[in-house]
């Protein structure tokens, strides 16, 4: 069973697929790598 993500479900927290009643689409994925961590000294 899956996580809700688009805050409409009948059976919070999960889905019950009425995001495609909605319409509800997610943010695409960034195309770009995430910056390298930064190191602190100590």
């Amino acid at each position: 069973m899956a996580l809700c993500r688009c805050g409409v479900s009948a059976i919070k927290p999960f889905c019950d697929d009425t995001h495609k009643l909605v319409s509800f689409t997610t943010n695409p994925a960034p195309q770009s790598e995430p910056p390298p961590p930064r190191y602190q000294p100590c």
